[in-house]
């Protein structure tokens, strides 16, 4: 008989590629997601069933289940899949904003478990699967609420793997990290853009985020890489409970699991205390641009600039924003490289930054220094010198 797996949060991600995945190994799939009306790709293989399912709507969570059952028999697995990640300051983060977080990734993977575990009792059986994070191993800065939602579901899955075992029952953890294809980076990136802007923060958002863009650099697997590890984890007969899904985090993971508690937090400290810094609050417009850069968005990086601006580079000055942009633009093409504040000072009503840009230019790595001019909310002047 064809084993039946549910998933939630199908409409995008590592839910869709999970999908997928099972389907064509000859699973029968519950392809769940909030607006099934929007799904085009799914609905081409026979045999998975789209339905509707909100993890913060009860109603829909029951409704699902009982017709996935309707349609396939019964179900063997689930996989807990929909959250969303929560990226700014947890200061300026609205409450309702922490409440959604924990209200979808661990209340709404509460609310489906819950209400699968009879069926899951009647057969005897059955394996949760949860999806994690590296950011449920070890915590990061601008991550706070999303750390402490995937540390929850931790705990919770541990703990339940324990209860869950005398009812022939296995729950397992995903613990992946960065991949190259997920809509996850371009929801954070819109909550964080909800979020009220603290200049007192400014320069540390800025160190971190250039600490984020070389962790990005490292991403290597794809949501299609995560979702065989969901298959081999489902499939292995095992009561394995942890899988690290990317390579990515093991450093991370090894640190935080072993090492000694000290040696890990110096670790961290390391990589993400605050700046060296004169006393003077880095403005705004460079922790916007660090970002910018490092993100290799070009209009954005526009913005920072004062109209009349000046870049200077290999000889030559751009002038005015579009000039910049396009320097930038031919920039990100040839070179891939972060973007580092190490020193801010003041002179007279300027702020003077410098930094090192470094990464491989063709295969070759590079090491530069910039100095940077703030007047008023924008960058007047950027030099890079070798």
């Amino acid at each position: 008989m064809k084993k039946t797996i549910l998933i939630t949060g199908c409409s995008s991600g590592f839910g869709r590629a999970t999908a997928r995945h099972f389907a064509r190994e000859g699973w029968n799939v519950i392809a769940t997601m909030r607006q099934p009306e929007r799904e085009t790709e799914l609905y081409g293989f026979a045999n998975v069933f789209v339905v509707r399912l909100d993890v913060q709507d009860r109603t829909s969570v029951a409704a699902a289940i009982d017709a996935g059952i309707a349609r396939f028999g019964r179900i063997d697995a689930l996989v807990n899949n929909a959250g969303f990640g929560l990226f700014g300051l947890f200061e300026a983060t609205p409450r309702e904003k922490v409440v959604e977080q924990f209200d979808v990734n661990v209340f709404g993977v509460m609310e489906v478990t819950r209400a699968i575990l009879p069926h899951f009792r009647q057969n005897q059986g059955g394996v949760i699967l949860n999806i994690g994070s590296g950011a449920g191993v070890f915590a990061l800065p601008i991550l706070s609420l999303y750390c402490a939602s995937k540390f929850a579901l931790e705990g919770f899955s541990e703990a339940l793997a324990y209860e869950l075992a005398s009812q022939g029952i296995v729950v397992k953890m995903i613990e992946p990290g960065g991949v190259l294809s997920t809509n996850f980076g371009r929801r954070s990136g819109a909550e964080a853009a909800q979020n009220a802007a603290l200049p007192d923060y400014a320069a540390f958002v800025a160190q971190t985020e250039t600490v984020f863009a070389g962790l990005r650099a490292e991403r290597l697997a794809t949501q299609e890489d995560v979702a065989k590890v969901i298959y081999d984890a489902a499939t292995d007969g095992t009561d394995r409970l942890r899988y690290v899904a990317t390579e990515d985090i093991q450093p991370l993971v090894k640190a935080r699991r072993e090492t000694s508690e000290d040696e890990y937090i110096a670790l961290m400290r390391q990589r993400f205390g605050p700046p060296r810094s004169s006393g003077f609050a880095m403005p705004a417009p460079v922790a916007a641009l660090v970002a910018a850069m490092n993100g290799h968005e070009a209009a954005a990086v526009e913005a920072c600039f004062a109209s009349d601006a000046e870049v200077s580079d290999e000889g030559r000055t751009h002038r005015g924003g579009p000039a910049i942009r396009a320097w930038f633009e031919d920039v990100s093409r040839r070179y891939r490289a972060t973007l580092a504040v190490t020193d801010v000072v003041v002179e007279g009503d300027d702020a003077i930054l410098t930094g090192e840009v470094s990464g491989n230019f063709e295969g070759s790595p590079i090491e530069l220094r910039y100095r940077l001019r703030v007047r008023s909310d924008k960058i007047a002047a950027f030099s890079v010198e070798p």
